[in-house]
């Protein structure tokens, strides 16, 4: 046979294994998509509108590259096995002791290379997975629980700062009035929106030139019963009164972040601050409040300002502005009853008005959405890597088996236990496992920062994951090993010596 011919029929053979792993690939695009958009979908949600039909591109690309893989991974071996030595094969010379070293090593830093990989995948999806438990468990800092968000949008139907005020005080009294209502309040931002307004702060007595920067920190412009509406604790002073709405002297609660960080080991009551320019008057502080995650889930001991809601027009404008506010409405009973009646009433108010009403568990829950999304996502490529990891580690030391067929026989008959050639076998391809291993693990603690952003509670470096990761990984290798291993124990020495 000329050499051609030996290169056209190994291409041929690695090309046809190349198509059947992209026809199964393409079997699996066909059905996985839709399964995993049901169940990542949450059920409070609108359909996620993704067009992953198969079409004539996708089916190209996929045709492209099986071709492209089955070429590129089977030259090389082709042209290797194309130039044998005839006559050392003939005599089976250099095969005593198992695979040559060139093509040895070779196949070793593959399996190498391919734990490598599979670690950094597998280690992402168990991060992922233990945001994910520790998301769902997060405490926001305040009760979810029947708690609804109405939004309207006064300001794209001619009102202006009088007339939503107008407009705001007569919905109050309505929602207040409806059976299974417990509490209403109003704020400027709904709790974990994702939307923050910061401004600037000066402390009193600590008054910066004008050309200095001063700190930033978040605010939210809520009214009086703002606290008991979401159930956030006061740790000390009071509430806002209906005084402080209605231009009374200057008050601010702050959390328990903020006293810790500008008056540490300090009472904050009493303390003054400006927030904005140097037009507006200084705020006393009244009160303090538990820290909660305000904005975003994520941001925990967060430095936030509560300031009181003016009626007047008189005052910062950041405290009078009442178009863009939302109302939160506490239920009790039946909080479906109550989502009904709340667009109705604000149509009974004014008809050109619109008004939604969604649960503030939904915006819990979107939060951890993206923990699932990502802990669903990273667990697939993992789960897939895992199972290439053990297939080319179980190729590996099974053709190493094979080829050590002739060795395991003297081994045996000089008196080599089946234990010791079982030791043997899966010690070779543990070797292989564990440099893999180290390599990944370096090379996970640089990779896995892509997704610490998503990451809540957990370290990229968690030593439960990394332990966790570190010994799934020990089992597949003794597992890809071990079918090997056995099977060479199992061989007749007799048999084994007169094989090749």
């Amino acid at each position: 046979a000329s050499r051609g011919r030996l290169i056209r029929q190994l291409l041929t053979e690695s090309a046809l294994m190349a198509l059947l792993g992209g026809g199964l690939g393409l079997l699996l695009a066909w059905r996985l998509p839709n399964f995993l958009i049901g169940l990542l979908q949450p059920s409070y949600e609108p359909p996620l509108g993704l067009h992953l039909a198969l079409d004539i591109p996708v089916l190209g690309y996929t045709l492209v590259l099986s071709l492209i893989t089955g070429l590129m991974f089977g030259l090389a071996p082709a042209l290797q096995a194309s130039k044998p030595n005839l006559v050392s094969s003939l005599k089976d010379e250099g095969t005593t002791f198992g695979l040559q070293i060139g093509r040895s090593r070779f196949r070793n830093l593959l399996v190498v290379v391919e734990t490598a990989v599979c670690l950094v995948l597998v280690l992402a999806a168990g991060l992922l997975v233990r945001a994910l438990e520790k998301a769902r468990h997060v405490d926001p800092g305040f009760n979810t629980k029947h708690v609804f968000v109405v939004s309207l949008d006064l300001g794209f139907h001619g009102y202006d700062d009088n007339r939503a005020a107008a407009f705001h005080a007569q919905l109050i009294n309505r929602l207040q009035d409806l059976p299974g209502v417990k509490s209403v309040s109003i704020a400027s931002l709904a709790p974990l929106g994702g939307v923050s307004r910061a401004a600037s702060i000066v402390v009193a007595g600590e008054e910066t030139p004008a050309s200095a920067p001063s700190l930033l920190w978040d605010y939210w412009v809520v009214s009086p019963n703002y606290f008991e509406t979401l159930g956030i604790p006061i740790v000390q002073g009071r509430s806002f009164r209906a005084q402080d709405m209605r231009g009374g002297p200057p008050a601010a609660i702050i959390n328990e972040a903020m006293a810790r960080q500008v008056w540490p080991g300090e009472n904050p009551l009493g303390k003054r601050f400006r927030l904005g320019p140097p037009s507006v008057p200084f705020t006393e502080i009244v009160g303090v409040v538990k820290d909660t995650r305000g904005a975003r889930l994520w941001e925990a001991d967060k430095p936030y300002v509560y300031l009181p809601l003016l009626l007047s027009t008189q005052g910062p404008p950041i405290q009078t502005e009442q178009l863009g506010m939302l109302f939160l409405v506490r239920a009790e009973g039946n909080p479906d009853t109550v989502a009904t009646m709340v667009p109705r009433i604000v149509k009974a108010l004014d008809p050109s008005v619109q008004a939604s009403c969604s649960a503030l568990e939904k915006s819990l829950g979107r939060w951890v959405w993206f923990s699932q999304v990502g802990a669903v996502l990273s667990g697939t490529l993992g789960l897939l890597a895992v199972l290439l990891a053990v297939v080319g580690l179980y190729g590996v030391m099974s053709y190493s088996v094979t080829q050590r067929t002739r060795e395991m026989g003297i081994r045996m008959a000089l008196g080599a236990s089946r234990t010791d050639v079982l030791r043997l076998i899966v010690a070779q391809g543990l070797r292989l496992a564990l440099i893999g291993m180290v390599a990944g693990l370096v090379l996970a603690l640089a990779a896995t920062r892509v997704i610490a952003a998503m990451l809540y509670g957990v370290k990229t470096s968690d030593p439960a994951t990394l332990v966790g990761v570190s010994l799934l990984m020990t089992l597949v290798g003794v597992a890809a090993c071990y079918i090997p291993a056995r099977r060479a124990t199992k061989a007749d020495p007799t048999a084994a010596l007169r094989y090749e």
